[in-house]
């Protein structure tokens, strides 16, 4: 069985991710996130961890 968790960017709905910060998922599994983020001029994202690997 093939599974298809690929979402083109312009699908893609984009969400506040912090002051400053936006992002778009693009593709999303049990072990890959690829995600698409945006910094407003200024804008520091938080120090965080994921259990799978990331594609930013």
């Amino acid at each position: 069985m093939t599974v298809q968790n690929y979402f083109p960017a312009a699908d893609g709905k984009t969400v506040s991710a912090g002051d400053g910060l936006t992002r778009k998922v693009g593709a999303n599994n049990d072990n890959l996130m690829c995600v698409e983020v945006q910094f407003e001029k200024g804008a520091v994202a938080p120090l965080h961890s994921h259990p799978h690997e990331q594609v930013t």
